[in-house]
């Protein structure tokens, strides 16, 4: 079982890896400009997507391209969402925390209300 610790650092890493993966504004510039799909798609490659390049320079397919991207998403997406604890529902943490509330019944239990409104003047 891995610690809270483990799984945030690989989150971050993930996503770190993910951030530095973003395209520049002048790298867009440079796309937008080319004249056609054939000249857009070698700086493809260069910008750190070079299977969306090899996927559309060996069919010619670009729905084929988007797919590849499109997988590639799905992956990291999936890779995430393994390494984050599971989702417990409401109803089993009311449960959780009424059971460790009865189990000690000579410690006292406090409510905080919390007022989400802002300040009146």
């Amino acid at each position: 079982m891995s610690l809270p610790v483990d799984r945030y650092g690989f989150i971050n890493a993930k996503l770190r890896t993910r951030l530095g993966r973003l395209l520049s504004d002048s790298f867009l510039t440079r796309i937008a400009r080319a004249s056609n799909l054939v000249e857009a798609m070698p700086l493809l490659r260069e910008g750190g997507y070079g299977s969306i390049e090899t996927v559309y320079t060996g069919t010619g397919d670009l729905k084929l391209a988007e797919l590849e991207l499109y997988t590639q998403e799905i992956s990291l997406y999936t890779e995430v969402t393994q390494a984050l604890p599971p989702k417990t529902n409401s109803s089993t943490r009311k449960k959780k925390i009424s059971k460790q509330n009865s189990s000690s019944p000579s410690a006292p239990i406090s409510h905080t209300l919390v007022s989400l409104s802002p300040p009146t003047p």
